[in-house]
């Protein structure tokens, strides 16, 4: 329940202090690992201008290269071919746009070298002629053909070549290779020799208690709250005692907090409002049950979250109608105070005693009355 303080000075000016709470302290719950929105922003490479550019490149679209020059869209262009073939005769005009067209909606550069490697069949030399050796013999000749109602049709490279407008270079280089495997950019892809495994960091991370604010979950849905007395530093030397305990080699502190901001959405700042425990005991409900079990829990919270909205609007305008002749009163078990403050490292992996706080409001006389005790009291 939502309660408002508003306190009278001497000068008759009026302060007003809001308060959220529920009847529950503090529940603590796992850390939940966050791959996608941490507190830092997550590198995009879809949105990078150059890998743009490639992707437009890619869909034979209009694009700028890296030297700044404008290159135009690939269009198709009708030509006329003279070889002894006769290209022009056994493939139509449209049938040629078409296999363009098809080629460029290929998604990857790699797809479309697929493509261009069925299309091309190679052979062994079958008679050569006398040369001055001045340049070393080809091992192989190659076909170029056109699929066309589930026939091949074979033509000349050049019609190959301006039909789906690449180059010699790249034609060579689907040619030339005997597994379609050796057609994958070799530059990329390779996984880095130095990569560390953060798997000890992730788990360190975890062993901290987390808490999600139940009043604040429509801003920062997934947002969770450390013990505020914590900083980085200090989990830092956490994690380096533990990693000496245990004879492990621990990470350096920089990557430790680059794990901290990219995987978690973890913050030191107390939240000022409470959780609820009613959702919180459903959001473990959903996590952790079945998919029938789910749906069930979803439509629980749901009506849970109904029901508190419309409390806080009855609440509203009660107080609007508080009056003479109407008597408006309050009160709630408000949130629950961790006790002691503890800056002792064991502390840190444990639950604290809470302080519960039980205010009274008199919306008419604007006066409020607090009750205060630990919860090993009954």
């Amino acid at each position: 329940m939502v309660l408002q303080y508003k306190l009278s000075t001497e000068s008759g000016s009026r302060k007003r202090l809001w308060v959220s709470s529920d009847s529950s302290d503090c529940s603590s719950k796992n850390i939940a690992t966050n791959t996608s929105i941490g507190r830092k922003r997550s590198c995009n490479p879809d949105n990078w201008a150059r890998n743009i550019q490639k992707q437009k490149r890619t869909k034979g679209l209009a694009y700028r290269n890296r030297g700044g020059y404008s290159i135009p869209a690939k269009t198709f262009v009708d030509i006329i071919c003279r070889c002894r073939q006769k290209c022009n005769k056994k493939i139509l005009s449209y049938d040629r746009e078409a296999a363009m067209k098809t080629f460029y909606s290929l998604d990857s550069q790699l797809a479309q070298n697929i493509f261009l490697r069925g299309c091309i069949r190679a052979k062994e030399i079958k008679r050569r002629r006398p040369s001055n050796n001045t340049k070393e013999p080809r091992s192989h000749s190659f076909t170029y053909y056109f699929r066309k109602d589930k026939h091949d049709i074979p033509v000349c490279k050049k019609y190959f070549r301006d039909t789906y407008q690449v180059s010699d270079g790249r034609i060579y280089k689907c040619s030339s290779k005997e597994q379609v495997t050796s057609l994958f950019d070799q530059r990329k892809g390779r996984a880095a020799s130095n990569k560390i495994d953060d798997t000890h960091v992730v788990k360190h991370i975890k062993s901290f208690p987390a808490y999600t604010s139940h009043y604040t979950r429509a801003h920062n849905p997934r947002r969770q709250y450390l013990n505020p007395d914590l900083n980085i530093k200090k989990m830092y030397e956490l994690y380096a005692t533990q990693c000496k305990k245990e004879n492990v080699v621990p990470v350096k502190e920089k990557y430790y907090y680059k794990v901290f901001s990219t995987k978690f959405n973890l913050h030191f700042k107390q939240p000022s409002k409470d959780t609820c425990q009613t959702c919180d005991y459903l959001q473990i409900k959903i996590q952790s049950s079945d998919s029938e079990g789910i749906q069930m829990a979803k439509i629980e919270k749901e009506n849970h979250l109904e029901e508190a909205e419309r409390a806080r609007s009855l609440m509203a305008a009660d107080r609007k109608a508080a009056s003479d002749k109407i008597f408006v009163f309050s009160f709630d078990l408000e949130k629950a105070l961790a006790f002691p403050k503890l800056t002792t490292s064991v502390a840190y992996y444990k639950r604290n005693l809470y302080v519960y706080n039980f205010g009274c409001h008199d919306f008419n006389e604007n006066i409020g009355h607090m009750f205060v005790w630990p919860e090993t009291e009954v």
